[in-house]
C-alpha cells in the first residue's frame, strides 16, 4: 500500500516487469490475473473506459 505523500522507487533487473507494473497501475494495460485496487476501487476487465479515464484524470500521475 502506498500512502499520500510517500515516494516510491521501483527497481529491478531488465525484464523483471517494472514497465508492465506501471502500465497496470496507470490503467494503460489490463491484467490477466490477480487483483489491482486503486483508491479503494477494484480494477479489472469489467472496468469501463469512462471510469478508468476519470481515475487517471483525478488520481494517477507519472514523472519520467
Amino acid at each position: 500500500m502506498i500512502f499520500r505523500g510517500e515516494f516510491v522507487m521501483i527497481r529491478g533487473p531488465s525484464g523483471g516487469g517494472k514497465t508492465t507494473m506501471l502500465n497496470l497501475i496507470g490503467t494503460i494495460d489490463s491484467s490477466t490475473g490477480g487483483e489491482l485496487h486503486i483508491m479503494n476501487n477494484k480494477i479489472d476487465k469489467d472496468s469501463t473506459d469512462e471510469f478508468l479515464s476519470e481515475l487517471r484524470l483525478k488520481h494517477i500521475g507519472f514523472v519520467f
